[in-house]
């Protein structure tokens, strides 16, 4: 990240896990520590909240597109043997 050399005041070192925002008067750059937002997929609002009982499904957007949900591969058997074969990867 060479544009970073342009503020020699902006340092990595104890700045673990960070990101760069810029400051509240849109002024300058700082290193914040993030706030909310989801540690893992099933963290999500619009997610499934478990993943017990949903093993070979994809997921999915839901028909009232306001959510996510798993779902049962259908379609030709090549299709389903695709999609179980990026699963495993």
């Amino acid at each position: 990240m060479a544009f970073l050399k342009r503020f020699p005041w902006l340092t990595f070192t104890g700045n673990a896990g960070k990101v760069l925002a810029v400051n509240a008067g849109e002024t300058d750059f700082e290193l914040v520590t993030p706030s909310g937002g989801a540690s893992a997929f099933t963290d999500l609002t619009d997610a499934p909240s478990s993943y017990t009982g949903e093993s070979l499904k994809v997921v999915r957007v839901n028909a009232g597109e306001t959510g996510l949900e798993f779902a049962t591969i259908s379609g030709s058997g090549l299709a389903q043997y695709q999609v179980r074969r990026m699963l495993r990867r």
